[in-house]
């Protein structure tokens, strides 16, 4: 893969190209990488060991309350 070190991509750009862009860099690649070990996990065992997969109600508070 061929490392990026131009410019950040316009405001224009869609949300996927800022974030391929992102991951092109070597500091953005490092940080999404931490992501397996602080984010994932908690999805993990929130959808497993709980078998919670789905929630009836839509936004966070009404979540929340569920």
């Amino acid at each position: 893969m061929r490392v990026a070190t131009g410019p950040p991509p316009p405001e224009s750009s869609s949300v996927a190209e800022r974030m391929r862009s992102k991951l092109r860099k070597p500091e953005g690649r490092a940080v999404y990488k931490r992501r397996k070990a602080i984010v994932e996990p908690v999805f993990g065992q929130i959808k497993e060991a709980r078998g919670f997969r789905r929630s009836l109600l839509r936004g966070l508070g009404k979540v929340s309350a569920e």
